[in-house]
């Protein structure tokens, strides 16, 4: 049997870990513990189901940041400019196939809602909007505590889940002043007081340039703002008069051409690098 010195720096880690686990997946769910205490059965139904449909277009790709890309960082975790080609080639992936969904969702919920679940659920359409903002945000800062985990800091990963766990709870119950929409807006509003620290001590860990991120961020920026305008320019001019159905088929086709079209004509050499990359996977496994 190993004596527990020789074994101290690896139980600490696994300790740092699981009560980094243990805060997030309480402040995950304290909104709704918030929603439903103090807003009731009933806006807790119409919060969960916004929460669901929100975070739909990431659930692959949650899961393949947390259970997949760990092991390749860690394999490079002395190599820092592997890493930071990782947390660049990573990001630029994740914004890509993320933006243009949790955002086309927000852009067409007020159709969408009533169409896919009836009247009823009216209410879901605008935490479901703010939401939406929230996890687009939330899709590229999720590899910046496992970039750390896997590089031996998971203790400022652990501190940072245990402030959260003070600081998201607070803007739930004052946002729940302003109903379903408030507690929402309580995501948007502190999420970016978690997220800030674990950008600065990434960047600082792996001495990576703000500027090398913000330019794998730039093509999915590009494609998903042409995509907002020209979706909220269809809404205001075309479809005033149309039915929802032909209004909700209308806002998708348009919205998944513009980011399409935009992609092609500003950075069409990185999406074609992005499918050859693809397509290299796929005949791997076959």
């Amino acid at each position: 049997m190993p004596h527990l010195a020789s074994l101290r720096k690896e139980l600490l880690y696994g300790w740092h870990i699981l009560v980094s686990l243990l805060a997030f997946n309480s402040y995950q769910s304290m909104d709704n513990v918030t929603a439903g205490r103090v807003l009731g059965q009933v806006a807790l139904g119409v919060y969960t189901m916004a929460w669901s449909l929100a975070h739909v277009p990431l659930e692959k790709v949650t899961s393949l940041v947390t259970t997949v890309i760990p092991s390749y960082l860690s394999a490079v975790q002395n190599d820092e400019e592997a890493l930071r080609r990782y947390v660049r080639t990573i990001t630029e992936g994740v914004a890509l196939a993320t933006f243009p969904a949790t955002i086309g969702l927000a852009l067409v919920a007020r159709d969408l809602i009533p169409f896919a679940l009836g009247p009823k659920w009216d209410g879901v359409v605008v935490p479901l909007q703010i939401l939406s903002v929230y996890v687009t945000f939330r899709s590229v800062v999720a590899l910046l505590g496992k970039l750390l985990t896997a590089v031996g800091n998971p203790r400022f990963v652990m501190w940072n889940d245990l402030a959260a766990l003070i600081i998201l709870p607070t803007g739930f119950y004052i946002g729940s002043h302003w109903g379903t929409p408030g507690i929402a807006w309580g995501w948007v509003a502190a999420y970016p007081f978690i997220a800030l620290p674990l950008y600065w001590k990434a960047f600082k860990t792996i001495e990576m340039p703000v500027g090398d991120y913000l330019r794998s961020l730039r093509p999915a920026l590009h494609g998903t703002a042409v995509m907002v305008l020209a979706v909220t320019s269809l809404k205001w001019t075309l479809l005033a008069k149309e039915s929802s159905i032909l209004r909700l088929v209308l806002e998708i086709a348009t919205g998944a051409a513009a980011y399409i079209a935009t992609l092609l004509l500003l950075h069409r050499e990185r999406i074609m690098t992005f499918l050859r990359t693809a397509r290299s996977f796929r005949r791997a496994r076959a």
